[in-house]
């Protein structure tokens, strides 16, 4: 953010790539092993000072807790916890809130159920009443209906010691595993029946009522005819008031290998692809229009992330991951680690494709949220609503702008095959009226996929030329429910969730904020800025406390705009040391820490901080207002030695004085660096300039993190992001020639 008068113009310089200036507290887990008193039907652990609850559907991290003071059933900002439950599903709350009710948010996108993989794509709400210490599907259609745990466990045939307390705990014990298995299964069937707020799930509750009763009985059935292994492990899912079992997705390495072959369709740039993987490796076979297959690839995974450790081509090494955010039985979407690409990965057969036939009951009065790239030979994250009407128009409403044209479905024989199916044709009006046969690929009860075809020029191997040939074309993914289609579109445009929850409460901390930009052009020699937040207003001053503005401020999502100076920053990185923000006007990146940097202390780096450690850095490779950003990944030897990127260039490393310093092998200049700021996984370095501070790179030790920070600042400046897809697509072309991704 910058005032206008210049008054907090956010002035600092950075500079190239080595070059000069332009505690831990104990678990809730460890509290609960020490709680010194236990009930088993609710659940209730006394600790001392504090109540530990637990949030279950699967145990639920990160999720949001609200203590609803006025009883209203709504999560109010101010009833809001600051912390989120732990990897356990705890968190602590005082002795005085207990009194009561409280509210579980569980957050699309930033959420995860241990029952599986990846981040939760869909928001929801449960609610418990005074005195509960856990959180559950159950507690929550208990609270709505307001019955008692033993009456629901009556009304729903259950066993109300079971639904009252951790029924995943109570699967380890023989002489409750079957009934705990059956309640831990009938929960996920209801939390895939809650609204995201308590009041529309009580609109739900005789609609709810009546999928609980045909899932009970479908549970019933599998265990009576020996099968409570397929309960454990699947989703009920039931439409149109038939219930069905898919399995759920708990590891990625199985959910890949137990299937014989994957197609992987890949948006912005066209290409299919045939795997397999078997035993830790990747292996590309063989299509029908092309033989050639790369070398087997090791790969290991992590959560909702399979990490590729190395891919070499002429001398080039790429390290990436695929982060998965949406996965079910039959395929997957994922996004490369860089964020550039977006996957559909399906166990169907792309290659003699046999696609679904739409019907206008799939189109007509429904809202669709389509995730699409809206770019040929590139990567444009987009994100619209789709409205078909019965008088066969359409509307396609993206980022407030909308466009319409007519809808139809016809008949349509795939290319180069004789195979007929419904496909939807759309046209869009215009002096040439454009034309789009689209055909379904795949379908759930949660999304479509659809796809179309394109005429690619195909280089040939045998012959050496190129010829014309129609190639499938991902066309986008089609979610009904809004919240899901929002949570995998900004995993696939932002990276990780790296916001704070409530960023009002952030930043209005009775700090000041001091601001710097990495742009080492915005560099003032009088110093930084200091800004104060409170109550909808920002406050700030220069150094010298000589001149001051304030203006009045509003936050949505990470966006904090400024009202009386038409200006904006970004927010895409908090933690406890610093943030990291974007202008909107400028698109510079701005450091913001409550530590004065005015009257900076060098911290003391040490060679146990680099020794046989990769750091990613974050910077701006500018020396105009013609911002760059830059990634580069500095791995550093014991022996002094440092490679850059996995390239050796000859630079060199060491620390004295507590600053980091060496020799730039590409011009044989010395470099000196300090740290201003340092925490366990990250540390901001600087310089001086004529005895000014100039800061120069963020560094992190976490690829994923440095991946989301850079791709959301890079996203953000077009010119440079133009220029840098470009080049992708050069790397990625080189690829296809080898068959890698």
């Amino acid at each position: 953010m910058k005032f206008k008068l210049s008054l907090l113009a956010t002035s600092l310089s950075t500079a190239l790539l080595l070059s000069g200036c332009g505690g831990s507290d104990s678990s809730v887990e460890d509290k609960i092993k020490d709680a010194i008193t236990e009930n088993d039907t609710d659940e209730s652990i006394t600790i001392a000072g504090a109540i530990a609850v637990k949030v279950i559907d699967g145990y639920l991290t990160n999720a949001e807790i609200c203590v609803d003071k006025n009883n209203n059933s709504i999560c109010e900002t101010d009833e809001k916890l600051d912390t989120l439950t732990d990897e356990n599903g705890q968190l602590e709350i005082t002795e005085e809130n207990r009194q009561y009710s409280l509210i579980a948010n569980v957050i699309a996108g930033k959420s995860s159920d241990t029952d599986r993989v990846g981040k939760s794509v869909k928001s929801y709400s449960m609610t418990a009443t005074a005195g509960k210490t856990v959180i559950t599907p159950f507690t929550t259609l208990a609270s709505i209906q307001n019955l008692t745990l033993d009456e629901l466990a009556a009304k729903y045939n259950l066993d109300s010691s079971i639904i009252s307390g951790d029924y995943i705990e109570a699967k380890k014990a023989e002489d409750t595993k079957e009934s705990a298995v059956k309640a831990h299964a009938l929960a996920r069937s209801i939390a895939n029946q809650l609204d995201e707020t308590i009041s529309a799930t009580k609109d739900d509750i005789n609609i709810i009522n009546k999928n609980i009763e045909k899932a009970s009985l479908e549970i019933d059935n599998l265990i009576n005819n020996d099968k409570i292994d397929v309960v454990d492990n699947s989703d009920l899912i039931i439409i149109d008031g038939k219930v069905t079992t898919s399995p759920i997705t708990t590891d990625l390495k199985s959910y890949y290998e137990n299937s014989k072959d994957w197609y992987v369709l890949i948006d912005g740039y066209d290409r299919l692809l045939k795997e397999k993987y078997e035993n830790g490796k990747l292996t590309y076979l063989p299509l029908e229009y092309r033989s050639d297959v790369a070398s087997p690839e090791e790969y290991s995974v992590i959560n909702n992330k399979i990490t590729f450790d190395s891919i070499s081509y002429d001398n080039f090494s790429y390290e990436y991951s695929l982060i998965h955010t949406y996965i079910k039985s039959s395929f997957s979407i994922a996004h490369n680690s860089d964020g550039y690409e977006i996957f559909f990965i399906t166990n169907k057969n792309l290659e003699d494709l046999s696609p679904l036939s739409i019907s206008k009951d799939d189109l007509i009065d429904k809202n669709l949220h389509f995730i699409f790239n809206d770019k040929y030979n590139g990567v444009d994250e987009s994100l619209a609503q789709l409205q078909f009407s019965s008088d066969h128009s359409f509307s396609s409403t993206e980022d407030g702008k909308t466009d319409s044209g007519s809808w139809s479905i016809v008949e349509y024989t795939l290319p180069d095959s004789e195979v007929t199916t419904k496909a939807l044709e759309l046209k869009f009006p215009g002096e040439d009226i454009q034309t789009e046969k689209w055909i379904l690929l795949e379908r759930n009860n949660d999304a479509m996929v659809f796809g179309s075809y394109y005429t690619h020029l195909i280089y040939n191997y045998e012959s050496g030329e190129n010829i014309e040939q129609e190639m499938l074309h991902l066309q986008g993914f089609s979610f009904y429910d809004k919240n899901t289609a929002t949570s995998i579109f900004n995993q696939w445009k932002y990276g990780e969730t790296l916001i704070n929850d409530d960023l009002k409460k952030h930043i209005e901390n009775d700090q000041y904020w001091y601001s710097a930009s990495f742009n080492n052009s915005k560099y003032d020699e009088n110093g930084f800025d200091k800004l104060n937040y409170k109550n909808g207003t920002v406050s700030g001053t220069n150094n010298d406390d000589s001149e001051a503005k304030s203006t009045a401020y509003t936050i949505e999502d990470n966006i904090i705009s400024y009202t009386d100076i038409d200006d904006a920053d970004i927010s895409i990185y908090n933690s406890n040391s610093f943030d990291l923000r974007v202008d909107a006007d400028a698109n510079d990146l701005i450091l913001n820490t409550t530590t004065n940097i005015n009257e900076y202390e060098q911290i003391n780096l040490t060679k146990e901080d680099f020794a046989k450690q990769s750091w990613f850095y974050i910077f701006d490779d500018s020396n105009n207002q013609n911002i760059e950003p830059r990634k580069l990944t500095f791995k550093y030897a014991e022996n002094g030695k440092l490679t850059v990127n996995n390239e050796d260039l000859g630079d060199t490393w060491d620390i004295k004085d507590g600053k980091l310093v060496g020799i730039s092998g590409d011009n044989n200049q010395p470099y000196e660096y300090f740290a201003i700021l340092k925490d366990e996984n990250s540390i901001i370095l600087a310089s001086e300039k004529d005895g000014n501070l100039c800061i120069e790179f963020a560094l992190f030790k976490d690829k994923e993190t440095a991946d989301a920070i850079y791709h959301k600042w890079d996203s953000l400046v077009p010119t440079y992001n133009q220029y840098n897809q470009y080049n992708q697509y050069n790397q990625y072309n080189q690829y296809n020639q080898s068959n890698k991704r």
